[in-house]
């Protein structure tokens, strides 16, 4: 907007699970730490861990008999191993006390040597005494586990996953790690506690997960920063022409950027069209010199000096009327509700519209009570009306903001009123609604905050000591340029909504007209023109190659530059 008369479970299911573990689980005698070694460096898998495995797990079956008696004490004959270790449980003799996990206790280790068990089943035994479940043996994704043999499962219980078998790397008899030849299941304890381990290795793996995801955020992160900055340091030193469009108008219509769309309106009919030249709406009507105001997709046509008025939406036409008086000033809501400054000799009236005429709410004002009306806004939902008003008292000039509210908050209020605000000696001559809630009155020396939809307060005072010659904002931005410190040069000056600085950026362009469009604030001056972005860096500055009657911003470095022919859509290049 601008001004210029002013001037935001299961390895199946996840097998990349064990690519994260950490490398602290819990160790099983026979198992290294690092799983990742089991492909390639099987042959030398710690045979004094416990197992006693040979190096050929081909020959596990065939040479049983010959397995490291000096670890765990195994005897040659492994049938013995049931009855043996059976009778020694029941009479209590390895049943006193919980075993340790890992072997600590010597004793019971000894005891369960002598009965002639291997250390896998001693620490089976272990776990069952301990009442703990152990952890799983760590085992590629790939695997599924088949059975020992029959001799090392006595009960002949078959396992929750029956005897499917796969084959893995380094092992060239196609058997799964801990199967025997003739791919019989585990002990039914064995392949619980391996179905018991997968959910706490998933869990140990999360944080490496967790990790990996901070490090990729960081580096797109960065990558993204790296191109914000080297955007907003872009400049262009040229334009192209995207689309013309010949007309035999342009000398009584005007033209203006309307929701991103391009408006053409003249005395007897408007139309809208989007940038690629499809036309969204038309409508006729009878006007004798239209000025138009919108309030983001929605614009209100009126006659200044007359009756009438024309009201279009997103969709085109939403109403038309004459009000009784002619009119001075107006502004619109982005329903369509529209308020007018109508003048009537030494009085004014304060005229509240609904889109097709029918009359919200009147007020009659005077010189004296509560003096001119100068300016006035709508706020975007409607609910909010303020009307800035001139007065003397006492020979003393000063200026007076009214908020007025149509809703539930002025339902009880005189006049609708719920809020007033005086400043002496001061001007207040033009208002604007950045939202719902937040008015902005701008004074000849600067611009106050007035926050509130019940109980409106001004929020923030922002005073200048130069000169204003022009004003722009939209629902975001606050902008004022001022004359500078030498002849010829300005200041541009940027707020948020909230009023907290944003730019100062000292320049020296000739401008006619300014008007802001997201982070781009454009300067015009006949065919020439300037773009600054938020930064304070000019991105562009340069002239029309024809000669234009108008330059207006329709999108972000695209412009409309309007002709004795017709007009053409640019963008920067």
């Amino acid at each position: 907007m601008r001004d210029d008369r002013f001037d935001y479970d299961g390895f199946e299911q996840d097998p990349d699970i064990l690519d994260i573990l950490p490398e602290d689980d819990i160790e099983i005698p026979g198992v290294r730490d690092n799983p990742s070694a089991w492909d390639d460096e099987y042959d030398s898998q710690d045979e004094d861990a416990g197992y006693g495995r040979r190096s050929d797990p081909s020959s596990w079956d065939d040479e049983y008999d010959s397995q490291d008696e000096d670890d765990y004490g195994q005897q040659s004959d492994p049938s013995a191993w049931n009855d043996g270790f059976d009778s020694r449980y029941e009479d209590g003799e390895l049943g006193e006390e919980p075993l340790a996990w890992e072997g600590e206790d010597g004793r019971q280790e000894g005891k369960a040597s002598q009965a002639g068990y291997s250390g896998l089943q001693v620490e089976e035994i272990r776990w069952k005494e301990a009442a703990v479940k152990p952890p799983k043996l760590k085992t590629r994704p790939d695997q599924t586990r088949t059975a020992a043999s029959g001799k090392d499962n006595p009960k002949g219980k078959q396992s929750k996953k029956g005897s499917k078998r796969k084959s893995y790397e380094g092992n060239p008899d196609g058997n799964t790690y801990g199967d025997d030849s003739e791919g019989e299941p585990y002990e039914d304890g064995y392949e619980e506690y391996e179905e018991d381990g997968r959910t706490a290795r998933s869990r140990g793996g999360a944080p490496s997960r967790f990790l990996s995801f901070v490090l990729i955020a960081v580096v797109v992160a960065a990558a993204l920063i790296g191109v914000l900055l080297l955007a907003g340091r872009r400049q262009y030193d040229s334009y192209r022409v995207v689309r013309t469009e010949r007309l035999e108008d342009t000398v009584t219509s005007s033209y203006d950027n309307v929701g991103g769309g391009i408006l053409q309106y003249s005395a007897d009919n408007a139309r809208l069209q989007d940038r690629q030249g499809r036309e969204i709406w038309s409508m006729s009507y009878a006007l004798k010199g239209p000025k138009m105001v919108k309030n983001g997709s929605t614009l209100v046509l009126y006659d200044q000096g007359s009756t009438g008025v024309v009201v279009a939406g997103k969709d085109g036409k939403l109403g038309a009327f004459s009000t009784k008086l002619p009119i001075v000033k107006v502004s619109v809501s982005r329903q369509g509700n529209v308020a007018a400054i109508l003048e009537d000799g030494n009085n004014a009236w304060i005229e509240y519209y609904a889109p097709d005429g029918s009359e919200i709410a009147a007020i009659k004002t005077s010189m004296d009570n509560p003096g001119y009306p100068m300016a006035l806004a709508v706020s975007p939902n409607g609910e909010l009306l303020a009307v800035s008003y001139l007065n003397f008292t006492g020979g003393i000039q000063k200026s007076e903001v009214y908020i007025y509210s149509f809703g539930a908050a002025g339902k009880n209020q005189m006049d609708n009123r719920i809020a007033a605000f005086t400043y002496d000696q001061r001007i207040i001559p033009e208002l604007a609604y950045l939202n719902d809630g937040t008015c902005v009155a701008f004074r000849d020396n600067g611009y106050s905050l007035i926050e509130g939809t019940k109980v409106p307060k001004i929020s923030r005072d922002v005073e200048v000591e130069r000169e204003i010659c022009s004003i722009f904002y939209d629902s975001e931005h606050i902008g004022m340029i001022l004359v500078g410190n030498e002849e010829g040069s300005y200041r541009m000056r940027v707020s948020n909504a909230s009023g907290g600085e944003i730019l100062d950026q000292a320049f020296d362009f000739p401008f006619s007209s300014v008007e802001i469009y997201g982070s781009e604030i454009s300067l015009y001056n006949g065919s020439a023109f300037e773009v600054y972005n938020m930064s304070g860096t000019r991105i562009f500055r340069g002239s029309y190659a024809v000669d234009t009657k108008h330059l207006f911003t329709v999108g972000k470095q695209r412009y409309v530059a309007v002709t004795d022919t017709g007009f053409d859509l640019i963008e920067l290049s």
